[in-house]
């Protein structure tokens, strides 16, 4: 292996098994994504709903990145994920850092007052939401409650004064109702834009620029915003990765949500190191047994 530049930390060293003797530098997670797109085509996500190759995730990432540009959201806008742990809930997320906005995890766990509270305080200017996890919260229910103003708009860009940011609320795995967008209309929207603006929005994202916020659990008073670069994620993706030894050859089963920064981690050194990431997706004692069988 050639000798490392000074100013590239030996911790992000990649193993010569899985990135060809290369090694990792600092960069956004859109950029981590697309190399890894481009250097492996075996399964980089398994969920109880999909299988996808890294191609497939890239592909899909770029779909929600295309909506978000339809709908008009811009670097450093606030995108809120309350969504089922699943297959489009990594492609939200990661399609809102690869544009340069910032992607807001949100507790499934939290009651109104939390939700509420991190809805305000974070600025969010489009929230997807989830109709349809069977015996969890009822989620769209729970956002109007917090936000009653929803059930007089007359329309689905919405002006509210109690989240005076707040543009778009998009309803998935059910239908849309008052004030909401449907999902399958908000992406189409992105079908109409060209790959070309995702490009060139991805290309403008700096390292230093803040990629996720992840808040805490509130145990002590109500929930803080730990503002997390693109940078911090990266190098902790390639240390822990490397600490961990891990290879293309590898499964890496993860049963932590999406929404604390551990179980964010454990997919981000998967995708570093071409691991296969497996999610349990929303928990379940018996579905966890059987997907690690």
């Amino acid at each position: 292996m050639k000798a490392l530049r000074s100013s590239v930390s030996p911790d992000l060293v990649v193993r010569p098994s899985s990135i060809d003797s290369r090694v990792t530098s600092v960069t956004t997670v859109g950029d981590m994504l697309r190399r890894a797109a481009s250097t492996w085509s075996h399964e980089a996500l398994i969920t109880p709903k999909v299988r996808w190759s890294f191609t497939d995730f890239d592909r899909r990432v770029d779909e929600f990145a295309r909506a978000y540009i339809a709908h008009g959201v811009q670097p450093r806008d606030k995108v809120g994920v309350l969504l089922a742990q699943d297959g489009d809930y990594y492609a939200a997320v990661f399609g809102a850092m690869r544009i340069g906005a910032i992607a807001v995890p949100m507790n499934a766990r939290f009651k109104g007052r939390e939700l509420g509270h991190v809805l305000r305080s974070s600025d969010m200017r489009i929230l997807l939401v989830t109709a349809g996890v069977r015996g969890s919260t009822d989620f769209v229910a729970l956002i109007h409650e917090v936000l009653p103003e929803m059930d007089t708009s007359a329309s689905a860009t919405l002006s509210l004064s109690s989240a005076p940011e707040l543009r778009r609320v998009v309803v998935f795995e059910g239908p849309a109702g008052k004030g909401e967008t449907d999902s399958d209309a908000f992406l189409a929207a992105g079908a109409t834009v060209d790959i070309g603006l995702v490009h060139a929005a991805s290309e403008r994202v700096s390292v230093r620029d803040i990629g996720i916020i992840m808040y805490t659990s509130g145990t002590t008073s109500s929930p803080k915003g730990a503002m997390l670069s693109h940078e911090a994620l990266t190098r902790a993706a390639a240390v822990v990765g490397s600490r961990q030894g891990l290879t293309i050859d590898d499964r890496v089963w993860n049963p932590l949500p999406m929404f604390h920064v551990g179980g964010m981690n454990f997919f981000l050194c998967s995708l570093a190191y071409g691991a296969t990431h497996v999610h349990v997706g929303d928990f379940t004692p018996a579905g966890a047994l059987a997907q690690i069988d």
